[in-house]
């Protein structure tokens, strides 16, 4: 029985091409970036906004802060809508608002802690722990927005340029191979 070689390494190859240019670019235009990422971040917003909003109507007679899922859900809509409608300003605001949006989360989870049973001690010691540092990190986002935005370029960046490269070099090996999967 014979074998033939594999024929679509090439595919593997084109993929890596554009991955290297989609890190290129993200690399080179942080401020697209910022842009895509704000109205990804708008629908998701908006999406998960309406659903705390219906799930804060479902806790309204189990919970006595209900109200606080309500807030939470409204501003998600609220925000979302706003970096829908207004994307080109993001690069400005979007690090502010990311920030204080994770700064409100972590007071939400703060005041959420106080919550836990005496049974619960350590429970709400983590969760403590993790709204501090939630809140820090908030702080550290609204402060200094253009790390904000290098960061988030960098963090999506290097690794598209990473798979990209491997997709190139697994092509150009995949070359080599039969389709029943040894090198000749």
């Amino acid at each position: 029985m014979t074998t033939s070689k594999f024929k679509k390494w090439w595919l593997l190859l084109i993929k890596g091409v554009i991955l290297i240019m989609l890190s290129i670019i993200i690399l080179i235009d942080p401020d697209r970036t910022l842009v895509t990422i704000s109205i990804f971040m708008g629908i998701s917003l908006i999406i998960t906004g309406i659903v705390l909003i219906f799930i804060s109507s479902e806790l309204k007679n189990k919970l006595d802060n209900w109200t606080m899922r309500l807030a939470e859900g409204l501003l998600d809509v609220v925000f979302g809508f706003f970096l829908l409608a207004h994307p080109d300003v993001s690069k400005a605001i979007v690090p502010l608002l990311i920030g204080f949006w994770v700064i409100f989360y972590g007071v939400i989870m703060l005041a959420g802690s106080f919550q836990f049973k005496e049974r619960m001690r350590f429970s709400q010691k983590a969760m403590m722990l993790v709204a501090i540092i939630t809140i820090i990190i908030g702080f550290i986002i609204a402060y200094n927005p253009t790390i904000t935005i290098v960061s988030i370029s960098i963090l999506i960046g290097a690794p598209i340029l990473v798979i990209g490269l491997a997709n190139i070099f697994f092509g150009i090996n995949m070359k080599h191979l039969d389709q029943g999967g040894s090198e000749k």
